[in-house]
């Protein structure tokens, strides 16, 4: 997963986030969705994640695996309104723990 093609994947699937929140949400029963505002309100740490993980440095495991969880659960954050998780907090988290080399 801490493979550059992987991170790169990764990166890609977040910038689809970003870039398909301002878009009507396409007609779907089955389909889960982002938040719209969330999305809207952490696009710098967005951005900064999406950073980091193009980046040729080496980044923490754990960060990526947060990054990767964090993107693909449909309980979480990103997708569930009714969640009381921060989702900018756990965007943050994701940053903090990607961390340089030297931290892990």
């Amino acid at each position: 997963m801490c493979e550059l093609t992987a991170r790169w994947q990764l990166a890609e699937a977040w910038q689809a986030i970003l870039s398909t929140h301002q878009r009507p949400t396409p007609a779907g029963r089955w389909r889960v969705v982002p938040v719209r505002n969330r999305v809207g309100s952490a696009r710098s740490e967005i951005t900064e994640l999406v950073a980091v993980l193009c980046s040729p440095e080496p980044v923490a495991p754990a960060g990526v695996a947060m990054a990767h969880l964090l993107l693909k659960d449909g309980c979480g954050p990103l997708y569930a309104p009714a969640t009381e998780c921060s989702f900018n907090a756990a965007v943050q988290r994701c940053l903090d723990a990607l961390g340089p080399a030297d931290s892990w």
